[in-house]
């Protein structure tokens, strides 16, 4: 969180467009700060405005999990399943955090994958 301010700069957030979203990328690889912070390197696979995105992922990965057992029934568990992952994975297509086009597309074939296998 200290270096939040190098990891997605205030020109990023005050704009809101795709502009400067590839020079910050580069200028995140080039700064030097997974040799300053080895933690940041979780926020380098998502593009700058999506850094918070693995603590989404993991209330997903909790919620399919922990959350399906306070249900009361085979059918709300069920229901209860289908709507996290279906929402989740409108969630993930609409926004496309990552860099890379194939983990985008290999998240998104696993976030079907999970929907799935519940049907």
């Amino acid at each position: 969180w200290k270096q939040r301010h190098r990891l997605y700069p205030t020109v990023l957030r005050e704009s809101g467009t795709q502009h400067f979203e590839a020079q910050v990328i580069d200028e995140r690889r080039s700064s030097g700060i997974l040799e300053d912070e080895p933690i940041t390197e979780f926020a380098m696979i998502f593009k700058p405005r999506f850094y918070w995105w693995e603590p989404y992922n993991m209330m997903r990965r909790l919620a399919l999990t922990c959350g399906a057992t306070l249900c009361n029934s085979l059918g709300q568990t069920t229901v209860f399943v289908i709507f996290v992952s279906v929402v989740t994975l409108v969630i993930e297509r609409e926004a496309r955090p990552h860099i890379s086009l194939f983990l985008s597309g290999f998240t998104y074939c696993m976030l079907w994958q999970i929907l799935l296998f519940v049907l």
